[in-house]
């Protein structure tokens, strides 16, 4: 078994990140056909999640405050 340390596991990644890089010279699109390719070669099931949305999910801006009955009543 080999003990691997953090720094040996990063230096790993970068070694194979540079490997795979030089084997597309460098180019991210041929990169990211490959992967996909061997990923349906597979056929392991993929889960995809949807893109997230760049809606707010509380509407933010003076419109949509609550006010209360009574503003008067209010500390201060």
């Amino acid at each position: 078994m080999n003990a691997e340390t953090p720094d040996n596991t990063i230096a790993d990644i970068h070694r194979i990140r540079r490997e795979i890089a030089a084997r597309f010279h460098g180019d991210v699109f041929a990169i990211n056909a490959d992967a996909q390719a061997r990923t349906e070669a597979s056929g392991r099931q993929v889960i995809r999640r949807g893109r997230p949305s760049n809606k707010a999910t509380h509407p933010s801006g003076g419109t949509a405050a609550t006010q209360t009955s009574n503003p008067s009543t209010a500390a201060g």
